[in-house]
């Protein structure tokens, strides 16, 4: 078993954390890779974007001397004028900064900077429709998007009934106010990169010969992204290559996001919108933000049927934070023969034992996890009624991982799961936990379940890291 560690952080500041932002939000990224991709999106700069990303991580306690070439490109990117240089942005103040910007980007600047300080209000579930149907916000129908709201968002168990079963459902975490943040700040952390293996699996697998014989076998005009809120730079490597397919051209693309936090579609939205502003291929798309629980897909009713085929996709790893078996229940009842679909998933095909306990106790052992899992926290001690702070509680819980067999928290025979546990007085709460697959048992399961499998394409950035696309098979051959 491993224990959290409390890790104390260097102060000095120049600024990184606010300015990082900033850049992100000019350049249209969703975290620090796509804004370094942003300036060098040539895929012969791959290995020069994995060695700045990964230098970013310690910019917030190091000043990053070392990369002035990646700071003079910056300064290009963002419009700066010739005289200044990269240098001259990473000495600057945050104040200096902005002024150092191209002067129609400089009150955006200070939006991030006035969100960041808490002094500009983010809008509430309540600026959408209220009403159980599609009712389409005034905003979004000009920009040619909407937000749907289904009127069972919420039909799980809570945190409180989770501390008395013991085992918390893990949707509790993605359904706060907070969660869009905490999400980001999660997949932007050194000790969690399945983001980024995620998006760089995504290129891969839209490349494979298999992938796109299936285009041509089965044109298609819709992606349904299921529990798809803040994965924006995902959504659009998907979105352009549904846009590239000969058959499509000319026609109308529909993106829908499905998510059951209203403020992680939100979060997507903008990155989206802004995507689209600047793109050639603005009247083309139609995005839609669902807010629904993808567990309980077949209660909504009109909302997800469509003409012709169908991509929907689970990516990120999320197929193992859910019952695989209550998944696949809600997808078959609004999926429909040829359909196709995504699931991306970590795997542990050839990984001795103790390789996957290291790794997993690695990628879960972080601040930012313990961030994420800080309602579950609080929780277990209001519940318990604990005599410990949140940070005291924190320092105590075990990362555990065990074979499916001795955990029992998946559906898919031979998986591994990875689970936050939280001990208290005389009994254990399961807080979080995440399953990795054997590929070829995860194929079978799904198999079962009326979906034949196409190609399964690993990640250049993590072999374990695959992309799996299968097609739904008739009801007669299901």
């Amino acid at each position: 078993m491993t224990y959290f560690n409390q890790k104390q952080s260097d102060t000095r500041d120049w600024r990184w954390s606010i300015k990082s932002e900033i850049i992100k939000d000019l350049l249209g990224a969703f975290n620090m890779r796509d804004a370094v991709e942003a300036v060098f999106p040539s895929a012969q700069d791959r290995s020069r974007v994995d060695e700045i990303t990964t230098a970013s991580y310690k910019w917030s306690t190091h000043y990053p001397t070392k990369y002035r070439y990646f700071f003079d490109k910056l300064a290009t990117t963002l419009g700066c004028e010739p005289t200044v240089h990269g240098l001259t942005l990473v000495r600057a103040s945050v104040d200096e900064f902005i002024e150092l910007l191209p002067e129609n980007r400089r009150e955006q600047a200070r939006k991030v900077v006035r969100k960041l300080t808490g002094h500009v209000s983010e809008p509430t579930p309540q600026s959408t429709s209220r009403e159980s149907r599609a009712v389409p916000d005034a905003e979004s129908t000009r920009q040619g998007a909407r937000f749907v709201r289904l009127n069972h968002t919420k039909d799980f168990e809570s945190l409180t009934s989770g501390v008395k079963a013991g085992l918390l459902d893990t949707r509790n975490y993605y359904s706060t106010a907070d969660a869009a943040d905490v999400w980001q700040n999660l997949v932007s952390a050194e000790s969690y990169r399945m983001y980024d293996q995620c998006k760089a699996g995504l290129r891969a697998l839209l490349q494979d010969a298999h992938w796109l014989d299936a285009l041509r076998e089965t044109p298609l005009t819709t992606a349904v992204m299921l529990a798809g809120g803040g994965a924006p730079t995902k959504d659009l490597v998907i979105l352009r290559s549904l846009l590239d397919q000969p058959a499509v051209q000319g026609k109308t693309v529909s993106l829908v996001l499905v998510d059951i936090n209203f403020y992680m579609l939100y979060q997507s939205r903008r990155l989206l919108d802004r995507a689209r502003a600047e793109s050639p291929w603005s009247d083309r798309v139609n995005f839609e933000y669902v807010i629904d629980d993808v567990l309980a897909l077949g209660d909504s009713g009109e909302v997800f049927h469509r003409e012709g085929p169908t991509l929907f996709a689970i990516t990120g790893g999320t197929i193992g934070n859910l019952s695989e078996m209550k998944f696949f229940r809600s997808l078959n009842r609004i999926a429909e023969p040829r359909d196709l679909l995504i699931v991306s998933a970590d795997t542990v095909d050839g990984l001795p034992p103790n390789e996957v306990k290291e790794e997993l106790e690695r990628k879960y052992n972080h601040e930012e996890m313990r961030r994420f899992i800080t309602p579950g926290v609080r929780a277990v001690i209001d519940e318990l009624g604990l005599p410990l702070s949140v940070q005291d509680a924190l320092r105590t819980v075990e990362v555990r991982v065990r074979p499916d067999a001795e955990s029992g928290l998946s559906d898919v025979p031979g998986s591994w799961s990875v689970a936050l546990v939280q001990p208290a007085a005389h009994r254990e709460v399961t807080l979080l936990s995440s399953t990795r697959y054997v590929s070829d048992e995860l194929e079978a399961f799904i198999a079962r379940l009326g979906w034949e499998l196409i190609c399964a394409v690993p990640s250049p950035a993590n072999a374990h890291y695959v992309q799996f696309c299968f097609r739904r098979r008739s009801a007669e051959s299901a």
